[in-house]
Parts: structure tokens; C-alpha cells; sequence
């Protein structure tokens, strides 16, 4: 199986391979320093056009905005339609062991066998290649929350657990827009499970 050397490759893999996600969600976003609050406009995408549609967002985000990876995805239409998450992970901590060790724990936890780590510039993200029902993924950003050891600096980001929660999906940057990104770049893969 090829690398992918971006979160979008990653993800558009996985979707190729999980036939029953028809939508995806990616959403540009301004960053609120110190607020709950957050400026979101959410896109719905055909899970086929996903690629074609951050490429268009990519080309017309503001010069304050970035575009992001959103959690939830939708399988069906109509009154068949239903709701799931694919679990994603801000890791805080610049410490890639012990990043790497909360990743290969959640991998197995979680029995999937594709899962891609990225370095965000800042910290590191992490993706599994399962679906999570919504109760699920409560749980499931519960359960990251307690990689978090007491004493220690945090592994998880908490606040993001905290704003993820608030706003019922999960998300990631994929884009470098802003000054705070732009000399890092887009995340860039250091480990893929496949």
C-alpha cells in the first residue's frame, strides 16, 4: 500500500475502502483565542468529491481562516440516513515517544488496522480508520482524555476535547493559511498503519 503523505490522502484511502459513506464534512474556521466560541462554516460534501471540494476551498479561504477535517461522516439519505464519526486525536505534546505510545495504544484498543499520524506544526494529530457511532465517539474523546497522566504535561489536548465536544464532531487542520501555520506547512505524515 502507497504512503499517504497527507491527511486528506489518508482519509480519501479510507473512504475509497468504507462503500457506506456518502458525505463528509470540512469546514472553514477562524481561531477565537481564549473563547468557546468559534467562527465555523461547515461544508457537506459527496464523499466522491471530497478531494475537488477541499481543493476549491483551499484556493478560496480568507486570509484569516483555515479549512479542517471534520469528524462526522454520513452513510444513507433521507430517513436511512446515519450519522458516524471518524475518531481523530490533537496531541499536545511535542514528546513524538511518547505520542507514538498513546497512538499504538488507541490503534489497538480501537482493532484497526489503518491509522496515519501527522505532525501538525505544533504537536501531532492522529487518525483511526474505523467508524464510530456518535455515543461511541463521546466515549471515544472520554477515553483520549485519560491518556492524559496526572502530574504530567498532557499528551491529548484537552481544550480541544473540550471545544470538540461542545461542537459535536471532531476536527483537524489541513490547511496552512494563517501566519500561525504558514511556516510549518500542511500536516505531514510520520507513521501510517496499514
Amino acid at each position: 500500500m502507497r504512503s499517504h503523505s497527507r491527511p486528506l490522502d489518508f482519509v480519501e484511502s479510507y473512504l475509497s475502502s468504507c462503500a457506506i459513506v456518502r458525505r463528509v464534512q470540512l469546514s472553514t474556521y477562524r481561531r477565537l483565542p481564549r473563547s468557546t466560541r468559534e467562527e465555523r462554516t461547515v461544508h457537506h460534501v459527496a464523499s466522491q468529491l471530497f478531494r475537488r471540494r477541499f481543493n476549491a476551498l483551499l484556493r478560496n479561504v480568507g486570509e484569516s481562516e483555515e479549512i479542517a477535517f471534520d469528524s462526522i461522516l454520513w452513510s444513507g439519505a433521507g430517513p436511512a440516513r446515519h450519522e458516524w464519526h471518524l475518531p481523530l486525536v490533537d496531541f499536545r505534546s511535542a514528546d513524538l515517544r511518547r505520542v507514538r505510545i498513546a497512538s499504538a495504544l488507541l490503534v489497538g484498543e480501537y482493532r484497526t488496522d489503518r491509522a496515519a499520524l501527522f505532525a501538525s506544526g505544533r504537536a501531532y494529530h492522529l487518525y483511526l480508520g474505523v467508524l464510530l457511532t456518535r455515543e461511541q465517539w463521546v466515549e471515544f474523546m472520554g477515553r483520549i482524555l485519560l491518556l492524559n497522566s496526572r502530574g504530567k504535561r498532557e499528551v491529548v489536548d484537552s481544550r480541544w476535547v473540550g471545544h470538540r465536544l461542545l461542537g459535536g464532531f471532531g476536527a483537524l487542520r489541513w490547511s496552512a493559511n494563517t501566519a500561525r501555520y504558514r511556516s510549518f506547512g500542511p500536516p505531514r505524515l510520520v507513521r501510517e498503519w496499514s
